[in-house]
């Protein structure tokens, strides 16, 4: 999956990939709803957590609250990342870089393989 932010003059930019096992919109439990789009890249299959039983649970019990606190950390480092990428990198660099984030390899010659369209 990958999540964007659109312009009013529709441009895009991506802001996290997710793929198996990533905690995705956690973020939005404590600051709120954001304006962020999400794309579907390839099947997948989502557990949905409901905020208002994950709250409690995190202020209760400090290792689920430290998980938590960890995966946030590691959105807004990765989101530092992605920001100074689109902002000091080339064009085809970012190109690179957008295609291999979602690429996966493909056995039985484990070719790394970009199952998009343009």
């Amino acid at each position: 999956m990958r999540a964007y932010l659109t312009s009013s003059q529709g441009r895009q930019i991506t802001i996290k990939y997710a793929g198996p096992g990533d905690i995705f919109g956690l973020p939005t439990l404590t600051g709120g709803p954001v304006p962020v789009s999400v794309q579907v890249l390839r099947a997948s299959f989502g557990l949905i957590l409901n905020p208002q039983s994950l709250e409690p649970l995190g202020i209760s019990e400090p290792a689920v609250g430290w998980r938590l606190a960890e995966e946030i950390g590691a959105d807004f480092c990765d989101l530092l990342f992605i920001l100074s990428e689109n902002l000091f990198d080339s064009t085809p660099t970012r190109t690179a870089q957008h295609l291999l984030q979602p690429a996966v390899i493909q056995p039985p010659d484990g070719q790394l393989t970009v199952l998009q369209s343009q």
